[in-house]
């Protein structure tokens, strides 16, 4: 075995590791987004037909489901902005909270902690992809289930042009160079 076969594959093993760790904050963020949505949408049913209340119902609480709901899919799309912005509107509305009701602070605290650790993991995860997927010789492999069954044909070919393109400049020869020469 070649020490360039050896190298390539460390590189996609530790890749393949960082990418899923990456992806474990990013589903983290917004499957707790989801959650979040999901106990609302209980609260809302169990407020509107147990006849108890559970949870004021009017019209703001479908906008603030369908915010987190877009600010979720936004997460699942890697996108920093609705990570940082899904962050920010779920602590802004505990502290309006604590502001609105001085007396909630035992409810209000620990729910501020919990999901705003799950929330901050969505953002450490969409900024951890895009300052890798910017480095040279990173290859993100998405997780099982997530490609069409190709991944593993790209992922070796993507090793192997940047090997290649490693060589390359140590010839004199640019990547375009490289890959003109590969395609014919």
């Amino acid at each position: 075995m070649s020490d360039q076969t050896e190298v390539s594959r460390k590189t996609t093993r530790s890749n393949r590791e960082e990418s899923a760790k990456i992806q474990h904050m990013m589903n983290v963020g917004w499957g707790a987004a989801l959650v979040s949505v999901g106990i609302t949408v209980i609260g809302i049913l169990l407020g509107t037909a147990g006849g108890f209340t559970f949870m004021a119902v009017d019209p703001t609480v479908f906008l603030d489901i369908l915010l987190i709901l877009g600010l979720a899919y936004g997460v699942y799309r890697r996108s920093r902005i609705c990570a940082v912005v899904l962050f920010l509107f779920f602590v802004s509305s505990k502290l309006v909270m604590l502001l609105a009701d001085g007396r909630a602070v035992l409810s209000v605290v620990p729910s501020l902690v919990i999901w705003g650790y799950f929330y901050l993991q969505g953002v450490r995860g969409t900024f951890a992809y895009h300052r890798r997927i910017k480095q040279p010789g990173f290859v993100w492999i998405p997780p099982a289930g997530r490609s069409s069954g190709k991944t593993e044909h790209f992922l070796s070919r993507t090793i192997e042009e940047a090997s290649q393109a490693k060589e390359g400049e140590e010839n004199g020869r640019t990547d375009r160079q490289e890959s003109a020469n590969r395609r014919e």
